[in-house]
């Protein structure tokens, strides 16, 4: 009894593994992290329905997502500030970063056009900003 028991215990664990692992790979819609962002504090995801600028503009978003001088968004050492723009609610903008070297990557990759579509994997907050961790360009 006490065998049957374990068994599925570790089944059902197995399973509720696998939908939580399905949940976390499906693309969410920009809207979605644009109109609840507290939704998804400090969870990692992927977010479709967004375009990458590469542009070189200092005056980087604020951390609140206002447009400031006074409030800029100062990515970490070795990385570099990402403007991302959701297709559906484009006034959302928080700060972006990404390692320099993914950056370059992602420029290379674009082939020296200014602003490419991309489905975007990101972990953060509005408050300190969202590190992008991986693009899947043309989606």
């Amino acid at each position: 009894m006490k065998k049957t028991i374990f068994i599925l215990t570790i089944a059902l664990m197995a399973v509720g593994t696998s939908f939580a692992q399905k949940k976390n790979q499906e693309a969410i819609p920009g809207i979605s992290l644009a109109t609840n962002p507290t939704q998804y504090n400090n969870q990692t995801v992927t977010v479709k329905n967004v375009t990458i600028t590469f542009d070189e503009d200092n005056s980087a978003p604020g951390a609140n997502g206002a447009k400031s001088k006074a409030q800029k968004c100062n990515a970490p050492l070795s990385f570099k500030m990402l403007q991302l723009t959701f297709t559906e609610k484009p006034s959302f903008t928080p700060c972006f970063y990404v390692s320099e070297a993914y950056y370059n990557k992602l420029k290379d990759a674009a082939q020296g056009q200014s602003s490419i579509a991309a489905q975007v994997t990101l972990r953060g907050s509005v408050q300190t900003g969202y590190t992008v961790y991986f693009c899947k360009l043309g989606e």
